[in-house]
């Protein structure tokens, strides 16, 4: 009951259920919305999601555009090198076909 209450509070506050992984869940990194399988590896000095994804101009960013906080004198700081230790992919669920008899 106590776990229930919990989740019934956390609805209350935030004015609705957690979404799917491919919506917005406040406080989440965005999921990827396309294959990356030819982007990989993605190292600190080969990063192919960057001849997509462009520097933000503006905190009012579009979606795809690299956060300010990502950046620093032009370059990517830290380990947000690597995408996928923040941003999950998103795959469509695979559905397979039971065996017929």
């Amino acid at each position: 009951m106590i776990k229930f209450t919990s989740l019934f509070v956390s609805l209350a506050l935030f004015g609705g259920v957690a979404q799917a992984a491919d919506n917005d869940i406040i406080g989440a990194p965005s999921t990827i919305p396309h294959p990356i399988d030819s982007y990989l590896p993605i190292k600190a000095d080969v990063n192919n999601c960057l001849m997509c994804h462009k520097q933000a101009t503006s905190d009012d960013r579009k979606t795809g555009e690299i956060p300010l906080t990502h950046i620093k004198e032009g370059k990517v700081t830290g380990e947000r090198w690597n995408c996928t230790l923040c941003h999950a992919p998103s795959t469509p669920a695979e559905t397979k076909s039971q065996p017929t008899k």
